[in-house]
């Protein structure tokens, strides 16, 4: 399958759906993440026990908590941002699920909150979009990187692809309908030099060490 880590769109195989609580509706029988995104956090207390009872009646497919992290440009004010990101954590610990990260101007609060908390669980920055010095400060910190469409577009992203290891390295489409999840693998195939069947399992291999979850083929 070409895992696609990250989407808004209900797909098919290898899709990991991303559910924001009290907005979209648990899909049955397959893989999504859940969390409180930045831009919707509402009454904190109720999202979060929403959020905890999703994730003690649907523990086995919910591979992530997220999208959560820090929005500066969008959503509630900072401080409740980092209160209810602060939760998530807490959770992602509890429950052992990884956490998928939405990060816009937020990029040295989070890496300190990972030095303070030495979290066991990942931490997958969903989206990312920056150089290739960022992402080697966050591959030294343990997150892995999720890169989308404008892979195809941004040469200061396909330097930072080609300088991560495939080890940190996961796709998604996000809520973009335009460029497909093959499209993304094929072009980063190319970009990197090697077979696309190669990079396909890899991916698999990445999704397997941190969540467990081995999907199916396809």
């Amino acid at each position: 399958m070409f895992l696609n880590i990250h989407t808004h769109i209900p797909e098919g195989v290898g899709s990991i759906f991303n559910v924001v609580i009290e907005k979209d509706a648990v899909p049955l029988h397959k893989p999504y993440s859940i969390g409180i995104h930045p831009w919707y956090i509402g009454e904190e207390t109720k999202m979060l026990q929403a959020l905890e009872i999703e994730l003690n009646h649907n523990a086995p497919y919910c591979l992530f908590i997220g999208e959560c992290g820090l929005d500066k440009l969008k959503g509630a004010n900072e401080l409740l941002q980092l209160q209810v990101f602060k939760s998530q954590i807490l959770l992602s610990e509890r429950f052992e699920k990884p956490m998928l990260i939405h990060c816009v101007k937020g990029y040295a609060e989070i890496q300190q909150l990972k030095k303070e908390l030495h979290p066991h669980q990942a931490w997958v920055i969903h989206g990312f979009n920056k150089n290739k010095q960022l992402a080697n400060q966050l591959i030294k910190q343990g997150f892995y990187l999720s890169f989308g469409a404008h892979l195809l577009t941004s040469t200061k992203l396909q330097d930072a692809l080609l300088h991560t290891p495939l080890d940190f390295v996961f796709f998604e489409t996000d809520a973009q309908t335009k460029v497909t999840i093959l499209e993304i693998y094929t072009f980063a195939a190319e970009l990197l030099g090697i077979e696309l069947d190669f990079l396909k399992n890899k991916i698999e291999e990445n999704l397997w060490t941190i969540t467990g979850w081995k999907g199916q083929s396809s």
